[in-house]
């Protein structure tokens, strides 16, 4: 052992028996457990990486190890005073994982418990939601090969802070969202480690906002979706003097040229670099090579200014207090195109060699260039009209963070007639949020499908006090993790903060598409001017832009703010002619593109007799056959069914107040409502494309009433698979009883026909669960096949 290890041994025993001390004695609920404090002197210090996944084999200058899999695991119940040993009764955890689920086939968790008073005493007073600390272990070998290297311990995300252990003595604590710690100094390479992480799962004391629109905002307790190790755990050796902290590839098919803006350690002397850039095929051939030799005169970033470092607290110990940024580009002629539905994709290697510096970098990429001129989106060069569908991206209760499902269903929305995905720009940065981005993005690559991506949610602060103050730390978070997702090439834009900058007006026809607002908003706008707070929106969305000056940037519902003129457009049941002539006023002097990122075709609340707002529509008196009988007459009270009638008996609570309506069957797939929908989206749909609407419309809730009908069912091979696997028929229990998804054929009014297929998503367990309905269509829509996949219920 080195001898400075053992300068923190009694450190580190004295800190943790501590914090389990306090545990201890603490009441046995979870919002009670403190967090391993990350202040303390460690020996393995916090160093900021958003280094790439590797790309090829054989690096000379790093390495990659990922740890995922079956770890032991052990519930901490203030029982041990050090770190359980080896021998311990352990049970056994998926990591990425969350210890709240146990041994339930669809949710990566606890997959086999242990013996003896501690696993007693935790399935008698805590189970999982309630347990607030627990142990992780795993034995690990150092590559032989990593000598002289820096070697990191990189979790990658964890809920909500860990302290780590090599050979059971303290190293080093991480905290939320997570990072990576330099173990160099307490591993051998080629021999093996006990390695021991005792997490913590602490919410934050602060209520959320969850936001439903303009005059629309509620508050929702903290509370923690994940428990434990609920991202990526890898090891990683990087060069232990000067190296290349990032990389930014950019593309630019009107230039015909490739630029790199790369970082790099500040250990150089000032001289002359080489600087190698091999651009391989996926097959690992060279198919470009690039030279130069630059001198160091680069301007020094400080590390606390730093877009993608730490907080000072949590990175004192860093290994790059300061940080160089060098630019260079090269004309390319003639690269193959990543487009959509053509996932072609290069790898960079870049090696820079120089007085104190020898590195290898690599970094998938591919080469293409998208941009906007007046309401119009361009992908090299050609115009592209967006046909969106909605991805959900966390964890609902199935394998949506499994790849082969995100294969799957990227391939099914292609298959549909989807051209791009928006993943909600929900607020993940949240204490116990768990997602799977990066994997989605990287699939998406492969697969040509383009993505609306997250870039972090600011909407708690955009009070202009709040906002002033804190702002920094937003940018610093916020541009730590687009900065290691900006060298997708899937993404295209950056989407944010859902729901919050449109205001009472923004649908107006004479304002949709409009950058600069004249006349009168509301002005009174959750304490502030809505002009006030664009400026805000208008802050931020400059900021993100200044980390990636490469792609346009949405705002969710955010009306003129950003780059794109995005709204909800709920136009409920304005008379079926004005709704089709909608956009003739954007399409002559609209100067922003524009997109409907929830749409309502119309929205099942349309029939409800509440008006104020969704929450309280849901839970008023449903008015279905009333409504639809303005279009459809006396044909509505015939098609009118006893369930309907019977449901609504047996929803009724008092006076005007009912059960939740949210996904009743019997309201959403009414056969008035049904044949209501299939006349406006029909005309819509052909009414808005004519226009030349470039954003597209993403109908919300998963298309409400959207059913499968046998309009234009057409059987290709009786019993085979349809769309390699995942158009398989099924059946899936739902709230109405089984109904089997057909393939349907519509017009998607650009090109042709096409043939719609089953595309699965949802909430509830496979086979099972809820019963939310995947993506659907009417037989006879035109374009607007499929809605919200993996619908959260509001």
């Amino acid at each position: 052992m080195p001898k400075k290890f053992l300068n923190f041994v009694v450190l580190g025993l004295l800190a943790i028996a501590l914090i389990l001390l306090a545990h201890r004695l603490a009441p046995r609920i979870l919002s009670k457990v403190t967090p391993p404090p990350s202040s303390e002197i460690n020996l393995c210090p916090v160093v900021d990486t958003n280094f790439p996944a590797a790309t090829l084999v054989g690096n000379s200058q790093r390495g990659e190890i990922y740890l995922n899999g079956v770890w032991q695991f052990l519930p901490e119940l203030g029982v041990q005073k050090t770190p359980p040993p080896a021998t311990a009764d352990w049970g056994e955890i998926l990591v990425p994982g969350d210890w709240q689920k146990q041994t339930y086939y669809y949710t990566a968790g606890v997959e086999k418990l242990g013996q003896g008073k501690v696993w007693q005493d935790y399935q008698q007073d805590y189970q999982g939601e309630n347990l607030g600390l627990a142990w992780y272990q795993r034995r690990v070998t150092i590559p032989p090969e990593w000598g002289g290297r820096s070697i990191l311990l990189d979790l990658t995300r964890i809920s909500t802070d860990a302290v780590v252990y090599v050979n059971d003595v303290r190293c080093g604590a991480v905290t939320w969202a997570g990072g990576a710690i330099d173990i160099s100094q307490a591993v051998t390479p080629g021999e093996s480690i006990d390695l021991k992480i005792l997490v913590a799962a602490v919410p934050t004391e602060e209520d959320q906002q969850v936001i439903f629109g303009p005059n629309q905002v509620v508050k929702a307790s903290a509370k923690l979706d994940a428990k434990g190790l609920i991202g990526d755990v890898r090891l990683l050796s990087i060069p232990n003097q000067a190296h290349i902290h990032d990389v930014f590839i950019q593309t630019s098919t009107r230039q015909k040229q490739i630029k790199l803006d790369i970082e790099l350690t500040d250990k150089l002397p000032t001289d002359d670099l080489q600087i190698i850039a091999k651009i391989l095929d996926e097959a690992g051939n060279l198919e470009k090579e690039f030279t130069e030799k630059i001198s160091i005169n680069a301007p020094k970033i400080n590390a606390t200014d730093a877009p993608n470092s730490l907080q000072s607290s949590q990175s004192s110990q860093s290994l790059q207090p300061f940080l160089q940024k060098i630019s260079v580009n090269w004309e390319w002629l003639n690269p193959r195109l990543w487009d959509v539905g053509k996932g072609d994709l290069y790898t960079l290697k870049l090696i820079i060699q120089g007085a104190g510096i020898q590195d290898e970098y690599d970094q998938t990429f591919g080469f293409r260039e998208f941009w906007i001129e007046g309401r119009k989106f361009y992908l090299n060069g050609r115009e592209l009209r967006l046909r969106p569908v909605l991805h959900e991206d966390q964890w609902r209760g199935w394998a949506m963070g499994t790849p082969e499902v995100i294969e799957k269903l990227l391939t099914s929305y292609a298959k549909a007639g989807f051209n791009i995905a928006q993943i909600w720009p929900w607020n993940h940065d949240l204490r116990g949020r768990w997602h799977f981005q990066n994997l989605v993005a990287s699939i998406a690559d492969r697969q040509g499908l383009p993505l609306i991506f997250p870039a972090l949610d600011m909407t708690n602060y955009t009070n202009r006090s709040v906002w002033d103050s804190q702002k920094n730390l937003w940018e610093q978070r916020m541009a730590r993790e687009l900065r290691g997702d900006r060298n997708h090439p899937s993404i295209l834009l950056w989407g944010t903060s859902p729901n919050y900058f449109g205001h009472g007006d923004d649908q107006n026809p004479l304002r949709i598409g409009k950058k600069q607002v004249v006349g009168e908003v509301p002005k009174n706008w959750r304490g502030q001017t809505w002009q006030e707070a664009a400026q805000i929106g208008e802050a931020a969305v400059s900021i993100i832009k200044n980390h990636d000056p490469t792609r346009p940037v949405l705002v969710h519902q955010g009306a003129a703010v950003g780059d794109v003129y995005a709204l909800n457009s709920y136009l409920n049941l304005l008379p079926l002619q004005e709704r089709e002539d909608w956009l003739s006023q954007w399409s002559q002097t609209g100067d922003q593109p524009y997109m409907v990122v929830e749409f309502g075709t119309p929205l099942h609340l349309t029939m409800m007799r509440s008006r104020n707002g969704f929450l309280d529509a849901i839970h008023s008196e449903p008015l279905m056959t009333e409504f639809t009988a303005i279009y459809l007459g006396e044909e509505a009270y015939q098609l009118e069914t006893k369930n309907y009638r019977d449901r609504i008996k047996s929803q009724f609570i008092k006076n005007r107040e009912y059960k939740n309506w949210q996904g009743n069957a019997d309201l959403d797939f009414s056969p008035a409502f049904q044949k209501l929908l299939a006349l406006f989206n029909t005309n819509t749909w052909r009414s808005w494309r004519t226009y030349g609407i470039t954003g597209g419309m993403l109908p919300w809730n998963d298309g409400h009433g959207w059913e499968v009908t046998a309009v234009g069912k057409e059987v290709e091979e009786k019993g085979k698979e349809v769309g390699g696997g995942i158009g398989r028929y099924r059946e899936v229990q739902g709230e109405g009883g089984k109904r089997r998804y057909r393939k349907v054929q519509g017009d998607t009014g650009e090109g042709g026909r096409r043939r719609y297929r089953e595309v699965q998503g949802g909430t509830g367990e496979w086979g099972g669960g809820t019963g939310r309905r995947r993506a659907r269509g009417v037989g006879r829509n035109s374009g607007g096949w499929g809605g919200r996949f993996g619908d959260t219920g509001g």
